[in-house]
């Protein structure tokens, strides 16, 4: 059973310090992608291609990397990993000053693709961390918090930095996003050593053998299995979603396409909610509750929205949707970390990412490619019906598993 909130603090230092640090460094990560958008849409004079280009190398270092960072994240120290990184995404960071003090887009561009391949690895140690810093029974309240620190960061951040932007100029933004990375790599000194400790045969020197295990723990478990492929489904429907809303808003609703920054807004707004009350009932709600509410949430949510005749009907439903979404990710994490020996969590992981980032952009490209076809209500439908087979799975097939199984850690 999870603490009260105060003693779940009180014993969990270590968390805190680490909760701070990645706050800072987050609120740095909306603040570079808001500017990042802002300065090479003016220094480009809205050149498409540009800014396809970016988007590509924030996109291209997962596939790249994303599996071998799991290796390499289980094979070092966890802190040292998270400081090396926030140092080598600071000298990025300035790389990005520079850029923008000289208006050299391929600068922008190159320093991106670094900063991207640096983030990769920083994410998976991130989020591989917790469980080594809270005990089992807290694990959903901290990922709530987790959850709550990303959705405010991404709602306070971007409008300072339309401030920043707009009364210094891109180098100054650019240089808060710096500073974030320095005064995160501070905090994360008052971590202990979180080193990697052998399991078993898992810690074999070879690279494309440790790399083997992460594939091997998803294919023999059941469990793990199941999970993956409805986190798939779901993300292949976000990706639908992204391509496709903006077409229901200006060609089937005939409504501005600015109208885009309400559900925007609607959605950080409605996870920072449930992300806190998830924390707040961690003591009472069990894993698989707070799974099949926060799913079953999405799947009315995604309904609304694919049925929706006037804009407040969509915000409705992104609002539903963000409700459920939160929980949903939260019981993912929790039920990853519970159930995935720790030091083979990062090799997971970085499967996990690469696969998401591939069903994303394919789901993305596949809409957009068939769009004057299929039309934006149609692929909204379809985007309902891969979020109704990850509901489906989840109660059919993971949740069950769950709830029998008082298993140990692989």
């Amino acid at each position: 059973m999870s603490a009260p909130l105060p003693i779940f603090l009180q014993r969990s230092p270590a968390f805190g310090w680490f909760w701070t640090a990645s706050l800072v460094s987050m609120l740095g990560d909306a603040f570079r992608i808001m500017t990042v958008t802002l300065w090479l849409y003016a220094a480009s004079q809205g050149n498409g291609v540009v800014m396809a280009a970016a988007t590509a190398v924030g996109v291209i270092p997962t596939f790249l990397f994303g599996t071998l960072a799991g290796v390499w994240v289980d094979r070092w120290d966890r802190r040292r990993t998270l400081i090396l990184c926030d140092l080598l995404r600071l000298l990025c960071s300035l790389g990005l000053v520079a850029a923008a003090q000289s208006t050299t887009l391929w600068l922008g561009l190159v320093t991106l693709t670094l900063l991207s391949g640096v983030s990769v690895v920083a994410d998976i140690a991130a989020e591989t961390t917790i469980p080594r810093l809270v005990a089992q029974d807290d694990l959903e309240r901290a990922n709530g918090l987790w959850v709550v620190m990303h959705q405010l960061s991404f709602i306070v951040a971007p409008l300072a930095a339309t401030w920043v932007y707009t009364t210094h100029g891109a180098a100054w933004a650019f240089s808060v996003d710096a500073v974030s990375f320095l005064l995160s790599a501070l905090l994360l000194r008052f971590l202990p050593p979180l080193r990697s400790r052998p399991v078993g045969n898992h810690m074999h020197p070879a690279v494309l053998l440790d790399l083997w295990t992460g594939f091997q723990v998803i294919w023999r478990d059941t469990l793990i299995r199941a999970s993956l492929l409805a986190v798939v489904l779901r993300v292949f429907g976000a990706g639908v979603n992204n391509t496709v809303m903006i077409f229901l808003i200006a060609r089937v609703l005939h409504e501005p396409t600015t109208d885009l920054a309400w559900l925007g807004s609607a959605n950080g707004l409605a996870q920072v909610l449930t992300g806190t009350l998830v924390v707040a009932a961690a003591q009472r709600a069990s894993l698989p509750l707070t799974f099949s509410w926060g799913l079953g949430l999405m799947v009315v949510g995604a309904v609304v929205i694919a049925s929706a005749g006037h804009l407040w009907v969509v915000i409705a439903g992104v609002i539903l949707t963000s409700l459920g979404n939160a929980p949903a990710n939260i019981a993912q994490v929790t039920l990853e970390q519970r159930f995935i020996a720790h030091d083979l969590l990062g090799r997971v992981k970085g499967v996990q990412n690469t696969l998401m980032t591939l069903m994303f952009l394919l789901g993305s490209a596949v809409a957009g490619a068939t769009i004057h076809t299929l039309g934006a209500r149609e692929w909204l439908w379809i985007s309902a019906g891969f979020t109704v087979a990850a509901f489906a799975l989840t109660m059919r097939s993971i949740l069950p598993q769950v709830s029998r199984t008082a298993r140990a850690v692989l």
